[in-house]
C-alpha cells in the first residue's frame, strides 16, 4: 500500500503570512503538534508547537526565527516509509508531496496503523507462530514448503533481528487455528518455537504439557 491511498486534507495548512496565534489555535483544535506551511501548493516546511510557544503570537510566521523542518514523503512511497519518518521524527502529522514536489495533503499515525492492520491481515481469523533461527539459515522457500505440506496457508509473514543474540525472529500468521501440526513440523526442521498465539485450546494444553516437562527436568 502506498501513501497516496491514505492521504487526508481535513486539517488545513498554514500560509507564511498566518500568525503564530492562528497556528497554535489550529493545533489545539485538531489535537496535533505539527502543521505544514504551504504557499500556492509549494510545501515550505513543517513547524512544531514547541517551536511556537515562546514566539510573539501576533506576528506572522514568516517574520519569526522558527525551526522549520523540511520533512515529507512522496505520495508513491510505501506506507512503511511514512511510518519510519513519523517515528524517527516524533511527528503528529506528516506532509505528503506529489511527484512534482507539490503539496498533496498529509498522513497521521492512526491512518498508517489502520493501513498496516489491513495489509498484515491482523483481523483475519487464524493463529500466529514466532520462530527463531540463525540469519544464515533463513529460507522463505523452506518455510513455505513446510507450511504447505500441512495444507495450511500463510496469511502474512514478517522478520526482525533479535538485538540480543542477532538471530532472526520470524512472525507468521496462518489461516487456521489448528496449529499443532505445523508446530511439530517446524520442530522437526530444528526451528526454535518462540511463541504460539491461537484460540485453539489443544494448543494451550500442548504448551502447558511442555512447560510441565521443563519444570520437572529443572527440578531434577
Amino acid at each position: 500500500m502506498i501513501v497516496k491511498e491514505i492521504i487526508s486534507e481535513t486539517i488545513p495548512s498554514l500560509k507564511p503570512s498566518d500568525t503564530v496565534s492562528k497556528a497554535l489555535n489550529w493545533m489545539e483544535a485538531f489535537k496535533i503538534t505539527h502543521l505544514p506551511i504551504v504557499l500556492n501548493n509549494d510545501y515550505l516546511g513543517l513547524i512544531s508547537e514547541t517551536d511556537l510557544l515562546d514566539i510573539d503570537n501576533n506576528k506572522p510566521i514568516i517574520n519569526n526565527k522558527l525551526i522549520i523542518k523540511d520533512i515529507s514523503v512522496i505520495e508513491n512511497q510505501h506506507i512503511y516509509d511514512a511510518i519510519n519518518t513519523i517515528s524517527d521524527n516524533k511527528l503528529s502529522l506528516l506532509p505528503v508531496l506529489n511527484i512534482n514536489n507539490k503539496y498533496s495533503g498529509y498522513v497521521v499515525l492512526q491512518d498508517l496503523l489502520i493501513a498496516v492492520k489491513k495489509i498484515t491481515a491482523i483481523e483475519a481469523i487464524g493463529s500466529v507462530l514466532i520462530l527463531e533461527t540463525a540469519q544464515s539459515d533463513y529460507s522463505l522457500t523452506e518455510i513455505a514448503n513446510i507450511v504447505e505440506s500441512e495444507n495450511i496457508k500463510i496469511v502474512s509473514l514478517h522478520t526482525a533481528t533479535n538485538i540480543k543474540n542477532q538471530k532472526l525472529n520470524i512472525t507468521i500468521k496462518f489461516n487456521t487455528d489448528e496449529i499443532l501440526p505445523i508446530v511439530k513440523s517446524f520442530e522437526r526442521y530444528n526451528y526454535n518455537i518462540e511463541a504460539v498465539f491461537s484460540n485453539n485450546n489443544k494448543s494451550d494444553e500442548f504448551y502447558n504439557d511442555r512447560l510441565d516437562e521443563l519444570l520437572f527436568y529443572l527440578n531434577i
